[in-house]
């Protein structure tokens, strides 16, 4: 069955994701015939994107994140934030890597309508990772609750980590588990609900 699968995010996450994906199309694991990739980031690449575990190069510099993705893996790039359901109806898979209260909301409650969507919810916090898929045992109600009590965005880096100048792997972690379960949706097979775990 063919799915286009939408990326939300091109940071720490979704960078490493995006490069992971990429790498499952060139080793023939993820058919371009019966899949289509689009990355949405309304951000530009920094200096400090590319020294922190960011999967950016120098060349990169200024370029918009989803657009300097979208230019090395064949994907299609969104240059702005997802922000409404109407944005979301022409996509089968949604992989969540932004670290953003109302995107995971604004797909939860997408999904949860529209059963026949699925999503991939990546979360990382310095050496902790989550993540959690579509599944009966994930509620609407029990998914919010996983939600910070703000509307701030935050980071994959734990603010006070980056102050030492220590950069945890828990993105790559994540970006990792979140190929796999992409591979297995595409591939039909059944997902955990979540996967939850501190390095």
């Amino acid at each position: 069955m063919y799915k286009k699968i939408l990326i939300l995010g091109a940071g720490g996450i979704g960078s490493m994701f995006s490069s992971r994906i990429y790498d499952l199309v060139i080793k023939r694991q993820i058919n371009i015939n019966d899949s289509e990739f689009f990355i949405a980031d309304n951000d530009n690449v920094k200096l400090e994107n590319i020294q922190n575990n960011q999967k950016f190069d120098k060349e990169d510099l200024m370029m918009n994140k989803a657009e300097a993705i979208a230019k090395k893996h064949g994907f299609v790039a969104i240059k702005k934030k997802i922000e409404t359901e109407e944005e979301l109806k022409d996509y089968d898979v949604f992989v969540i890597c932004v670290d953003n209260k109302k995107a995971r909301e604004l797909i939860f409650n997408y999904c949860n309508k529209n059963p026949d969507k699925y999503f991939i919810d990546l979360r990382a916090e310095g050496r902790g990772v989550a993540a959690f898929t579509t599944c009966k045992e994930n509620t609407i109600e029990k998914l919010l609750k996983t939600l910070p009590d703000d509307d701030e965005s935050g980071s994959c880096q734990r603010k006070a980590d980056k102050e030492q100048g220590i950069f945890q792997l828990g993105s790559v972690i994540i970006a990792e588990i979140g190929a796999q379960l992409l591979l297995n949706n595409l591939r039909e097979e059944i997902n955990p609900p979540k996967f939850i775990q501190m390095f």
